[in-house]
């Protein structure tokens, strides 16, 4: 499910709300995904990379 929208928004430019894993605090991050790069396992949003095993969570924006 979460790679089908991570996926959605990569080809359609459609916005995406994630929710990281991160040890202190609630991490969400918001925006377009820009790149996926499947052999470092990894992912841009907005020109930052993101690990894709963090992700505990998506949902696209309308």
């Amino acid at each position: 499910m979460i790679s089908q929208l991570v996926e959605a928004s990569l080809k359609h430019r459609q916005l995406i709300k994630l929710l990281m894993f991160h040890e202190t605090e609630e991490l969400e991050v918001s925006g377009v995904v820009d790149r996926v790069d499947q052999l470092q396992n990894r992912f841009m949003v907005d020109g930052e990379w993101f690990m894709i095993r963090d992700i505990e969570g998506a949902s696209l924006e309308h």
